[in-house]
């Protein structure tokens, strides 16, 4: 037996190295992140995700309950990343340069509707006065929906099931039956590594540990306060097994999470992703809180509730297909 091999059989040296790999992976995963995270992409001029994530951002203002004016701050950089898009010509033919200009003709006429007067409102229009609005394919903005537009039924197709579920964030006071909400853990059929099955999911119901997660979470502006229902995603890292796995649990939550969320939707239950952003002590107080154990990462959280008669919805529009498939 060689050197390397006996090595191998010393247990807590063994156990010492994986850690020393682990942690190293995890380093290496930090580095390209600093490199290439969306602030330094912008030093570069590469403006694509920004803009698609300001584009939406503009159509959840749209959809507040009591909407106010919004979105100065991000309309300004818009009509500056479109002109610097301009120098070249792939970003030009993008959708995220397509999506970009036409949330701004929207914005505008979202404050004309409402009377707000603005400067910035001006500028915009005098801006967009040298670009077209007619763009196949592209819609954005907001829409207002009724709730038998995406009402399915035990007979509906799955693919219909897939089309018709909308991100939404009103709901109404009908309490979430729990026989049904037991229906849709039928999410669990989702595949997880190994069959390890380390998803949990855990339902929040009670206002106050409701209002923890509304007040704690990123991105939880919009949802009706006191009609949300959370469910809280979470992986097991007792779990993973090496540091090839240190991404596994988010890729089971998320699997678990989406055959949740279309369930859920198929007996008449809106819902809303939201990642869990936050950081590690934010963390930590919400796990204390709801009795979550310190084993067990928060992967990510669905908003919840059954439909509401009437709902505004972004229209989130997709990028074209060439965009983002590639057969070599």
């Amino acid at each position: 037996m060689s050197i390397t091999d006996k090595l191998k059989n010393v247990d807590a040296l063994r156990r010492f190295v994986k850690k020393c790999k682990i942690r190293y992976e995890y380093m290496l995963d930090a580095d390209v992140f600093c490199k290439y995270y969306m602030e330094e992409s912008d030093k570069r001029e590469d403006y694509e995700y920004r803009m698609l994530m300001f584009v939406h951002n503009i159509e959840k203002g749209m959809c507040m309950p009591n909407p106010r004016p919004f979105g100065k701050e991000k309309v300004a950089k818009l009509m500056d990343m479109i002109k610097a898009c301009e120098k070249e010509e792939r970003y030009v033919n993008s959708s995220a340069y397509k999506m970009s200009t036409l949330i701004l003709y929207q914005w505008v006429l979202f404050y004309k509707e409402h009377g707000w007067n603005d400067e910035l409102m001006k500028m915009v229009d005098a801006f967009l006065a040298n670009y077209g609005t007619d763009m196949k394919g592209m819609d954005v903005g907001y829409k207002i929906v009724q709730k038998q537009e995406l009402t399915v039924n035990g007979n509906t197709a799955f693919d219909e099931v897939i089309k018709t579920r909308r991100a939404v964030r009103t709901f109404s006071d009908k309490k979430l039956e729990p026989n049904v909400v037991k229906e849709c853990v039928l999410a669990q059929a989702a595949p997880t590594a190994c069959n390890r099955q380390m998803i949990k999911i855990y339902q929040i119901s009670n206002r106050e540990n409701c209002d923890i997660i509304t007040d704690t979470i990123y991105g939880a502006s919009g949802f009706t306060r006191d009609t949300v229902n959370y469910f809280v995603l979470t992986y097991d890292v007792k779990s993973l097994d090496y540091y090839g796995e240190r991404n596994q649990g988010y890729l089971n939550a998320g699997l678990v999470a989406m055959n949740l969320a279309n369930a859920l939707h198929s007996r008449g239950i809106g819902s809303c992703f939201i990642q869990w952003a936050n950081t590690a002590s934010e963390e930590r107080e919400v796990k204390k809180h709801l009795g979550i154990s310190e084993t067990e990462h928060i992967a990510v959280v669905l908003g919840a509730g059954y439909y509401a008669d009437e709902m505004y919805i972004a229209k989130s529009c997709r990028r074209d297909m060439e965009e983002i498939f590639t057969s070599r």
